[in-house]
């Protein structure tokens, strides 16, 4: 669907950009997002002269610690 090209970050991409460097991790136990897109993102980052490492592991990454902020 046109809305899911919309808001994929490869679709915004552009060859001769400038790009920091990319540190990518995936595992492939994310029901949400198929490893498969990271590799996609990588290899269009490469394309564009982008420097990253993509790295993958075999099971979720581990929770983050989350707190509320109070805003008085």
């Amino acid at each position: 669907a046109d809305v899911f090209k919309w808001m994929s970050p490869v679709e915004y991409l552009r060859p001769g950009a400038k790009y920091p460097p990319f540190l990518i991790m995936h595992g492939d136990a994310d029901a949400l997002v198929p490893y498969e897109q990271s590799v996609e993102m990588y290899h269009r980052l490469i394309d564009c002269g982008a420097d990253l490492i993509l790295g993958s592991h075999s099971h979720l990454a581990a929770p983050i610690e989350e707190r509320a902020v109070r805003m008085d």
